[in-house]
Parts: C-alpha cells; structure tokens; sequence
C-alpha cells in the first residue's frame, strides 16, 4: 500500500470520526431543532459515509484476489455523496434565506438548477458502475481514473457551488456577519481543496476541506446556541425583576400599613407580628432578584403564607385559606405559587360580598408534580382572559414562562363566571 493511500486513510477515518461527533452533539441537543438542523444533519451524515467510503477504497486499492466489483461499488457510493451534499447544502441556504426573508424567484429558480446538476452528476455516477465513464478498476483493483469525464464531474460542481454563492452574495444584507462568512466557507473551501486535488491527484485533500467547512458551520450552531442562552437567561432575569416590582406594588403597601396602623390601636401584640411578616415579605421579594436557580418548595409555600397572613389579617373571616399539601419534596422557579395565589385573592375573592376560599393543593403523581390553586371566586370567561391578565399585576404568562424555560413545566388554568378559578402547574420530575 501507498504512502499516499495510508495518508488518506488516516485522514479519512480521523475526520468520520470527528463527523460522527459533531452529528450526535447535535442530534441530542433538544434546543438544536428545526428544518436547518435536519438538513445539516443529513449533510453531516452523508459525508460521514463518504469519509468511510473512501477510506474503504483507498484499503482496497493494488489489492488482488478481491472482486474489482466490490471496489467500484464502494468508489460510486464515495463519489455520489459529493453530489448530494452539495443538494443538501443548496437547500440549507435557501432554508437559512427563508428565516431571514423571502427567498427571490431567480433565487429559487437558481437553486433548482443547482440541484438538478447535481442529480445529473449522480446519475452519470450510478452508470459508472456499469459503464467506464468517469473511473473504472483493472484486474489488480487500481483506480483508473478518465480524464475528461472527471473534468466534467468537477465542472458541474463548480457550477453548483458558484450558483450557491451567488444565493448568498445576492442575499448578504439579510445575514449576519457570522452567518455569511460560515456559509461563504462552505462553498470557498472545497473549491480550494478541488483545485488542490487537480494538481495533487492521489491526495484526499477534498474530504478533508469539505469537513473543515462543516465543522466551521457546526461552530455557527454552538455559537447560535450561546447566544439563545444568553437570551433566555436575560429574560429570565427581566421576569424575576418583573415580578419583584410587581410584587412591591403600592396597593399593597398601604393596605398592609393600614390594617397596622388600625392593629395598633386595636391589638399592638399582632400589630408587632404583623410588621415582622410584612418585612419578611418584602425580604424575600427583594431577595428573588439574586435568585436564578429553582427553589424547594417549601420555601415558596413559606414565603406564600406569610403573604396569607397579611392578607387574612386584613380580610379577617372573609378570606378562608385551606392547604392540602402531600408532598414538598421539589423544586420550582421563584415566585412561582404566591402570584397566582394573590391573583386568587385579589381578582377572585375580594370582588365578592360574601368572601371565599382559597385552596393550595400539592400532590405528585407517576412523572410530575402537581399544584393546585382554586378559589370559588367571580371566575371569568375565556373572552375575557387578556383582560384578566392585564389587570392582574403579575402576569400569568411571566410565570408560565419561567416555568417552562427553568424547568419545563407548564401552566393551565380553568375558570368559570360565578363559579371559581383554577389554577393547575405542573413540574416534571425528569
């Protein structure tokens, strides 16, 4: 065996293996998912076979005693992945094109014909095996390679390439810098590594450009993902600080100094008690502001009866409290049960004459667990839930949205005119 075959050997499986790497990383990544990263998967994949295609041939190559078929058969499947990647990556600039803006006719109608070269090329390809068009393989197993029809191979991939760049130069304002340069290596790269092949016929150099340009979109995607995590995690702070100013709202504040002031005359025992909850609430809401980690439950149940209390100091026997709590060992996002609990109190039960009951309920089933807020509050219907939302001062989807991006868990709630609000969240065990 060659010097030449051992090097492109070597290259070929180093870089399938670096391939097959990148092609799981991303395969279970749940926040890499979408149209894009299915045909960058499909990309990925088809040059991981042709890496080992490839390499399967170069074995073969001056080998005698195996079936000449055995290696055209390998060559074909190794030379027909060139084609298809280059479909695949024609469809991911034009998918990349179509999150930004809408993709131009000539655009589209240029995409076609790039992919409809290609199919010829890979029809061409699949006759080789049968016919010796582009390469065939003597009695000693040895590539033989014919010159013209390479050529032309080669020149239909220059065509494809050219018109998938110039997709990108004509859409260039609506990309990011990041994202044009990436895209741009994917084409300038293996056109470099052609014209190398050219001249230096017995090295693999191609395999090993097309993977350094993969690899170069695979460090887009990480950077992507950064950036969304650095997002989501100043949206979350935006909420948490969201909540804790909606938590401290003046309504609040003076209704509580109220029933002190009126305590102080009346009971200064439990006007002194009072102002030590009243404290601990604002405390803890301050408090959220640090917090970017999920909390045990028992805390939040904690910091939402201390809020009760204030509350049923000022209500008295119009406001009735009743917790079913079977279970507090798990964890949720700050400031989870208390607001949906004062929307209870302040949108339920106190917009009715005769008070209500609000009622806390924990329990853990197979796979979640489970909290539950009812009150037999005025309730409202579906037609007015914005409304509802907009008046209430913390809203619903902040908390939602906490829930499903700290801990995927969801929120549902169920309210009827007359009869009551329920209020149901669930958090995963996994």
């Amino acid at each position: 065996m060659s010097t030449f075959n051992l090097i492109n050997i070597f290259l070929s499986v180093f870089c399938a293996v670096v391939c097959i790497t990148c092609f799981f990383i991303v395969v279970t990544d749940e926040s890499v998912k979408g149209k894009r990263s299915r045909i960058y998967l499909s990309l990925i994949f088809t040059l991981f076979v042709m890496l080992l295609s490839d390499a399967a041939a170069n074995g073969l190559q001056g080998r005698t005693g195996i079936n000449p078929y055995l290696m055209i058969r390998v060559l074909s499947i190794a030379y027909i992945c060139g084609p298809v990647m280059l479909i695949f990556l024609t469809r991911l600039i034009i998918v990349i094109i179509e999150e930004k803006t809408v993709v131009s006719k000539a655009a589209v109608y240029a995409s076609y014909a790039a992919i409809g070269t290609c199919i010829l090329d890979i029809g061409l390809i699949a006759a080789s095996q049968f016919i010796p068009l582009y390469f065939w393989v003597d009695e000693h197993n040895r590539l033989i390679r014919h010159h013209n029809w390479n050529i032309f191979t080669q020149t239909m991939a220059f065509v494809c390439m050219l018109i998938d760049l110039g997709i990108l130069i004509a859409h260039k304002k609506y990309l990011s810098k990041r994202e044009y340069i990436t895209m741009i290596a994917q084409i300038v790269i293996p056109i470099s590594s052609v014209l190398i092949f050219i001249f230096f016929v017995d090295l693999s150099v191609v395999n090993f450009a097309v993977t350094i340009a993969v690899l170069l979109y695979f460090g887009n995607i990480q950077s992507e993902l950064r950036a969304k995590i650095k997002q989501k995690e100043l949206e979350l702070i935006k909420n948490r600080i969201e909540i804790m100013v909606s938590q401290i709202q003046p309504h609040f504040i003076y209704n509580s100094l109220s029933v002190i002031k009126h305590l102080c005359d009346t009971d200064p025992q439990k006007a002194k008690e009072t102002v030590v909850e009243f404290s601990s609430y604002l405390r803890s809401n301050l408090d959220s502001l640090a917090q970017n980690r999920l909390i045990l439950f028992e805390k939040e149940l904690s910091h939402t009866e201390t809020y009760l209390k204030i509350e049923k100091k000022r209500f008295d026997d119009f406001l009735n409290i009743v917790y079913d709590i079977k279970t507090i060992n798990f964890m949720l996002p700050v400031l989870t049960l208390q607001p949906i609990v004062e929307n209870a109190v302040k949108h339920g039960i106190s917009t009715r004459n005769d008070g209500g009951t609000v009622t806390i309920r924990t329990e853990e089933t197979a796979n979640d667990y489970l909290i539950t807020v009812t009150d037999d509050g005025t309730g409202f219907d579906n037609a007015s839930f914005e409304f509802e939302k907009e008046r209430s001062h913390i809203g619903i989807d902040n908390v939602r949205n906490r829930l499903a991006a700290m801990c995927n868990g969801k929120l549902e709630t169920d309210s009827k005119p007359g009869y009551g609000t329920t209020v149901i969240i669930t958090i995963p065990k996994k």
